[in-house]
């Protein structure tokens, strides 16, 4: 693998060598027709006795407030579609270094709705600033 990718996969390496997991869905996409969105989760697996969605990330560090609803969100959008509720989400990160961390989230579904409540407000009200011509006109 070339240098600048090495790392992360000599990361993953190191995960599946001591997790071993199984897997039961890779890059499986889910969607919500309830709360209209939609995305793709890395991996569903079993680890040990416990079955889990995981989310691969090569960022710094894993960021719970972005990360752990996203998970959550997959995951509600999974069960819609038919599948299991899982045991646990974590965010599989990856580092440059070789090393990988597994965050298991502790965000709940309702606090991505927030989320994403607070962003289809601001894309309204963004879609709905008037054009800077008519701004100029109602101000003259």
């Amino acid at each position: 693998y070339p240098d600048a990718e090495r790392g992360y996969v000599q990361a993953l390496a190191a995960f599946l060598f001591e997790h071993q997991p199984e897997p039961l869905a890779i890059e499986h996409t889910v969607g919500s027709v309830t709360h209209g969105y939609a995305g793709r989760y890395d991996l569903r697996a079993r680890i040990g006795e416990r079955v889990g969605l995981l989310d691969a990330k090569t960022s710094k560090r894993v960021y719970p407030e972005s990360h752990f609803p996203q998970l959550e969100a997959y995951e509600a959008a999974a069960v819609e579609c038919g599948a299991e509720p899982t045991d646990f989400r974590a965010v599989l990160r990856l580092g440059a270094d070789g090393k990988y961390e597994l965050a298991e989230s502790y965000a709940s579904f309702e606090e991505f709705l927030g989320i994403k409540a607070a962003y289809d407000a601001l894309k309204r009200i963004k879609a709905a600033r008037p054009s800077k011509r008519k701004a100029r006109a109602v101000a003259a």
